[in-house]
Formats: structure tokens, C-alpha cells, sequence
């Protein structure tokens, strides 16, 4: 083969070959750049932090994608973080006493997320709590009524509570979930109706009574008393607080 041949074959076996294409190593370094660029830029974007005074309130609802913490405070306030665009349409509402939080904001795109992360301050117990639609919310001791305190929880959403209750009063559906084994919450007395795969703990309680459907579990202590009906595949344990 003649030293031509040899260089044309050389040639052609480079330009077909990734390793040693240094236009293609380019393109996808630039690529590469573009994407981490973006990603960056977008994450500056997602760690906004706003506060919003709000008047008192003795019952809480939350709704749509949104992590809660319910602490105490001098003063109420709501202070949320995540995208921009999603705090733009984060819509707080309040009437007849009822602090109402919904996150309408669009998905903002591949590299953030429309989930908000706030904090709810009260300055006195609350007695009304409602989770729904993918909504998570944990309630600190000291912002939760010692008295009487109604729980609504549907749709996925997942709420903790701790402290002492002398009643609970309270309806679960859809896939909620209420509290878990470690949950320190001390119950006198709960009324508790759920159905549709449910899963609730309420091993600090002392009675409850209620009614259970559609595979439902409802977790209780050893030594607490029970009334509690069951249909269609629920149950009422009291292994799962062992």
C-alpha cells in the first residue's frame, strides 16, 4: 500500500471515530457547560424566601404539593421558599378565622420544582387542621389546642402531630396518612372515621372509637380501649405501635 493509501485510510478511520473527533468533544463540552448553567441558574432561582404577615387564626388548611410546619411565634406569619414563579401564584387566604394556603403555581420545568417549603406561625393553639392533595404538615406541641382538635386529611397527605389532646376529632380518606410509631401525641379521647387505604397511628391514645373501610390500618397502643368498626379489608392493629 502506498503512503497516500495509508494516510487516506488513517484519515477516514479518525473522522469516523468519537475518540478522536475533536469537533464532536467540543460540541459535547459546550453541551455540557449549557446544561450545568442552566441548572445553576435555576437553583438561585428556587431558594427565594418570602414572608407574609397574616392576621390571627385558630384554624389551619393546606392544600397542593406544600411542606408545613406549624410553630409558635409573637406574632402570625407565613414565610415560604422555593421557585419564583411558584411563590408568584401561591395563593393565602384568610376568612372567619381560617388561614387557608394553596400552592397554584405551574410546574416551573425540569430543574425545579413546584414544592414549597413553609412555615406557618401562630400565636395561639390552633383547633382545625385540613391536609389534602399531596399536602405534608407538621404541627409542633405548643401551636395544637389541648382541648378539642379536628384533623381532615385526604388525597396523600401526610400529617404529624404531637402534644396532648383531650379529644380528637378527626377524618381521614384517600391515602392519607397521620402520624407514625415515634409520635408523641397523648390522646384522652378520639373519634376517628377513615376509609380508602388510610394508614394512622394513634398510640398514645387512651379510646377511640369510629369507623374504618376500604383498607384502612388504624394503629393503636396496647392499653388503649377501642370502639371501632371495620368493613371492607380495614383493620385496627395495636402490633404497629409495639
Amino acid at each position: 500500500m502506498s503512503s497516500v493509501s495509508k494516510r487516506f485510510s488513517l484519515s477516514k478511520v479518525l473522522s469516523s471515530t468519537n475518540v478522536f473527533s475533536p469537533i464532536k468533544g467540543i460540541n459535547a463540552l459546550l453541551f455540557t457547560i449549557a446544561i450545568i448553567s442552566l441548572i445553576v441558574a435555576d437553583s438561585a432561582l428556587a431558594d427565594e424566601e418570602r414572608a407574609f404577615p397574616v392576621d390571627d387564626f385558630h384554624s389551619l388548611s393546606v392544600a397542593k404539593d406544600v411542606s408545613v410546619s406549624v410553630i409558635c411565634g409573637s406574632a402570625p406569619m407565613v414565610i415560604a421558599k422555593g421557585h419564583k414563579d411558584v411563590l408568584d401564584d401561591l395563593d393565602i387566604d384568610q376568612s372567619n378565622g381560617t388561614l387557608s394556603i394553596s400552592n397554584d403555581g405551574e410546574d416551573p420545568g425540569i430543574f425545579s420544582s413546584k414544592h414549597l417549603d413553609i412555615s406557618v406561625i401562630t400565636n395561639k393553639p390552633i383547633d382545625d387542621i385540613q391536609a389534602i392533595m399531596g399536602s405534608q404538615l407538621q404541627a409542633h406541641p405548643c401551636a395544637i389546642s389541648d382541648k378539642n382538635l379536628h384533623v381532615v386529611a385526604s388525597m396523600g397527605a401526610d400529617v404529624k402531630i404531637e402534644g396532648k389532646v383531650q379529644y380528637l376529632n378527626a377524618e381521614f380518606s384517600m391515602g392519607a396518612n397521620f402520624n407514625e410509631k415515634e409520635s408523641d401525641l397523648q390522646i384522652e379521647r378520639a373519634n376517628v372515621d377513615a376509609a380508602m387505604g388510610v394508614n394512622a397511628f394513634l398510640c398514645g391514645a387512651k379510646y377511640v372509637s369510629g369507623e374504618q373501610a376500604a383498607g384502612t390500618l388504624l394503629n393503636i397502643g396496647q392499653d388503649t380501649q377501642q370502639n371501632i368498626s371495620t368493613a371492607m379489608g380495614a383493620a385496627v392493629s395495636k402490633s404497629g405501635c409495639s
